[in-house]
């Protein structure tokens, strides 16, 4: 059975690429183009993993971060950020905040696979 994906992205060509990319890699995907939704088939689709773009304009993605955090059925998902930034301190920040890793956008290929992987069977580090 395949490992189920959630990737919440308001830009369309991006969650389509990323969704495509993780299918093509055999994953289940799940898409949210907006925080509410992600949120939403995060409690009723319990994925396996949680890719959320954390430069998202409708609403505070740190804020939603806790609020998913805070759900019993999901807070033990491992969430990563895809960032628009590519700066330590953006990383740190967010792995401070809790998000289990961060992948900067635009995005290496096979190390996104890594993390991946990483976040969903264990491993070596994807650094």
């Amino acid at each position: 059975m395949a490992k189920k994906i959630l990737v919440i992205e308001e830009d369309r060509v991006n969650l389509k690429l990323f969704s495509e990319i993780l299918r093509y890699n055999g994953y289940e995907t799940l898409e949210a183009e907006n925080v509410l939704e992600g949120i939403r088939l995060a409690t009723s689709e319990k994925p396996h993993l949680v890719l959320m773009d954390t430069g998202m304009s409708v609403s505070d993605s740190f804020e939603i971060f806790k609020i998913m955090k805070s759900e019993p059925c999901i807070k033990d998902v491992p969430v990563i950020a895809l960032s628009p930034f590519a700066t330590r301190g953006t990383r740190k920040k967010l792995l401070e905040l809790g998000f289990a890793d961060c992948i900067t956008k635009p995005f290496d290929l096979h190390k996104f696979i890594r993390i991946v992987n990483k976040y969903l069977y264990g491993g070596a580090s994807a650094e």
